[in-house]
């Protein structure tokens, strides 16, 4: 998989017989970028095909996308967190983008196999605004996203983020063990 940065300083996320080697750049964002003119932070599934995209539109709200197989399945949709003290999805900053990669087989003693291949690439993003910092942890498996976020000294009220989904898909709601109940 590969992780991009806003230009100009582009990272290369190399992921090889579970080694992840980094190439060029640093961390750190530019503080006040317009990043709706730059690249956004970008991390791709093991084989490619699941792309999770993540920037700040030009009125420095928070936002991603998610791709598959190079089509947009959620489109720019907003992302954030609200606090007892205020809401941080709005006038935010990505501070750094840290890339991540794991592998691992464990012991599974329900369902249908015997054990699970955890494997996937991600990035942690840390945002800022007035209101406080917190963390975005974002996991990308082939064939799906997961992210969630880790607010820093604010007591977190409720998450604010939203779904633009391209088309009209079902969606799964998890019930119990290998049962899955349409939504709508």
């Amino acid at each position: 998989g590969k992780l991009w940065l806003p230009k100009p300083r582009p990272w290369s996320l190399d992921v090889r017989n579970g080694q992840v080697s980094m190439q060029g750049g640093d961390n750190s964002m530019n503080e006040g970028n317009d990043s709706a003119n730059a690249r956004p932070a970008s991390v791709s599934s093991p084989d490619g095909s699941t792309v999770f995209e993540a920037d700040v539109d030009r009125d420095h709200r928070l936002r991603y996308r998610v791709l598959w197989d190079g089509k947009e399945v959620i489109g720019w949709s907003a992302m954030g967190i609200a606090t007892n003290d205020g809401h941080s999805g709005s006038a935010v900053d990505i501070k750094t983008v840290t890339p991540s990669s794991h592998r691992e087989t464990f012991a599974w003693p329900f369902g249908e196999n015997d054990s699970v291949v955890n494997y996937y690439n991600g990035m942690m993003l840390s945002c800022g605004n007035v209101v406080g910092r917190y963390r975005i942890a974002v996991r990308v498996f082939n064939g799906s996203v997961a992210f969630r976020y880790e607010p820093e000294g604010d007591v977190f009220h409720h998450e604010t983020t939203a779904f633009a989904l391209k088309e009209d898909y079902t969606i799964y709601q998890y019930n119990q063990e290998s049962v899955f109940t349409p939504t709508g």
